[in-house]
């Protein structure tokens, strides 16, 4: 399968369905949860880290085996059982009934795949080989996250008040573009960051628009 179409989905309360109760589902819950999704599982028995989530969370347990229709009104489906056939069943009524599928142990049942991804804040940095190797994506992503620590989130922050006001201030979208490249020219700005001086980094931005400012 090639999976060659990168996107971040909104899940903000759109009904999502777990099938499984195991370690895997717990860790899509978790995920899930936290993107605003409506979550319901469906297992005959959850792990105890599911349960507390029940309890803590707005999350619906049906605790029964996979019938076609629990997954009536999903958005999106999760197939998380130790059972191939079964997953092979969810992967096929998702798709007579188009709704998204992701089987978690086959890219040929799954309309997408799950790439390995790290946050610090707004910035989110995705990385797949295309379901060839999940592992080679998980060291890739440690590596990263070892270079883009919580200072880019205030890197991050600080720029999209720049655009705000490139916006404002700066008639010609060419001008804006350079005003915003200068800004990232070298990495003086992230080290002012770094040294937790933010209004010198402010101030910085500041000098900077005076120059594209008409």
């Amino acid at each position: 399968m090639n999976f060659k179409y990168p996107i971040s989905l909104n899940l903000e309360k759109k009904n999502v369905t777990i099938v499984g109760g195991g370690k895997v589902a717990l860790r899509k819950v978790k995920t899930l949860l936290s993107c605003g999704a409506i979550v319901k599982i469906i297992s005959p028995q959850i792990i105890e880290g599911l349960k507390e989530l029940k309890v803590t969370h707005n999350l619906l347990w049906i605790s029964d085996y996979y019938q076609e229709h629990y997954l009536e009104q999903s958005f999106l489906v999760i197939a998380a059982t130790n059972n191939r056939e079964i997953n092979h069943k969810i992967s096929t009524y998702c798709r007579e009934n188009n709704i998204l599928v992701n089987v978690i142990d086959s890219t040929e049942d799954s309309d997408f795949i799950v790439n390995s991804s790290f946050c610090q804040g707004d910035l989110m940095i995705a990385v797949s080989t295309n379901g060839q190797s999940p592992l080679l994506a998980s060291k890739i992503k440690k590596d990263l996250a070892k270079t883009y620590g919580p200072e880019y989130q205030d890197l991050l922050d600080l720029l999209g008040k720049a655009r705000a006001l490139a916006k404002e201030r700066i008639p010609q979208e060419e001008k804006r573009r350079d005003f915003l490249i200068e800004l990232l020219r070298t990495d003086e700005l992230l080290q002012i960051i770094k040294a937790e001086n933010k209004e010198a980094a402010m101030k910085k931005v500041m000098e900077c628009l005076l120059l594209y400012w008409e």
